[in-house]
């Protein structure tokens, strides 16, 4: 038995019709029935019914298929590897990543089917604050790294994700909390709990835009470096906060995450890479179909 018996057997138990069967795999009828009939005979059991309306599997052609089509899934999946192998030039694809950008669902998604897609490259992840993380780019210490922009470096190309909302957090015993949404001129007189702007202007200045153009400034109560950090503090009941929609599982013991209407702040993530590049697995990388970068 031939794999080219596996692939013109499971061709016709797709159409279930040899003359079609014979058409998708390019050769003629005659010697795809003589295959059939010669793989039904190694196997000693009948794999089709046929009459002279329709062709079906018999159950033991059922069972046949089954384990055809897997095996010819590893064999296409054996093929893939191998080329990738020999096409290698890094051993390893170097990721970072902020804390925030590590909540995020296209990010941790490519990162799994990069994974899965190109096994033989071994993944090395950081998390860092952006300002370090572009700083690491710069030296060639990482090969990619997912930043909250904007960072105008030469030498560096920023290719951005969809815009993410960002959302009020408030410790659940604050008299706002149940709000399904809020202005953000309801929160001039609330305490801030904010990110430094010199690890993360992004965010900062999205969020200090946004409350300017509201008509206020926002009353710092706290800086914190991470934004898990951000969070618990507002889970203290330290003060409220605004961040990425992303965050808003994080401890939703004690933290209640509400809508902005009006205008709002946004957030915005960007991968950076060395303009350089020319390396396949980055390339590869930022192909990712749930990046959806721009």
């Amino acid at each position: 038995m031939e794999l080219r018996h596996l692939r013109y057997f499971c061709a016709i138990a797709n159409e279930l019709h040899f003359t079609r069967a014979a058409e998708r795999l390019g050769i003629a009828q005659p010697p795809l029935t003589q295959q059939i009939k010669w793989l039904e005979q190694e196997l000693n059991v009948t794999l089709f019914d046929r009459t002279t309306r329709q062709v079906q599997l018999t159950t033991a052609g059922r069972v046949f298929f089954k384990h055809a089509q897997e095996i010819l899934e590893q064999v296409k999946r054996a093929t893939v590897l191998t080329r990738q192998a020999g096409d290698l030039t890094d051993e390893a694809l170097r990721i970072g990543f902020t804390e925030s950008a590590s909540f995020n669902t296209a990010v941790t998604t490519a990162i799994r089917e990069f994974r899965h897609a190109h096994a033989l490259i071994n993944l090395e992840l950081q998390e860092s604050p952006s300002s370090a993380l572009v700083e690491l780019i710069e030296k060639d210490a990482l090969d990619i790294a997912f930043v909250r922009p904007p960072f105008k470096r030469k030498g560096l190309r920023f290719l951005t994700l969809p815009p993410e909302r960002m959302l009020v957090a408030m410790n659940k015993d604050h008299p706002k909390a149940a709000a399904r949404s809020l202005p953000l001129i309801s929160l001039q007189n609330e305490p801030f709990v904010m990110y430094p702007r010199d690890i993360g202007p992004g965010l900062a200045d999205s969020v200090l835009s946004s409350c300017e153009k509201a008509g206020f400034s926002p009353i710092l109560a706290q800086r914190t470096p991470q934004m898990s950090s951000t969070i618990n503090l507002v889970a203290a009941g330290i003060g409220i906060s605004i961040v990425p929609e992303c965050m808003r599982e994080t401890r939703k013991d004690l933290v209640s995450y509400i809508k902005i209407t009006g205008e709002q702040p946004v957030a915005r993530l960007a991968a950076v890479v060395r303009s350089s590049s020319t390396s396949p697995a980055i390339q590869n990388f930022l192909g990712m179909p749930s990046l959806k970068l721009i």
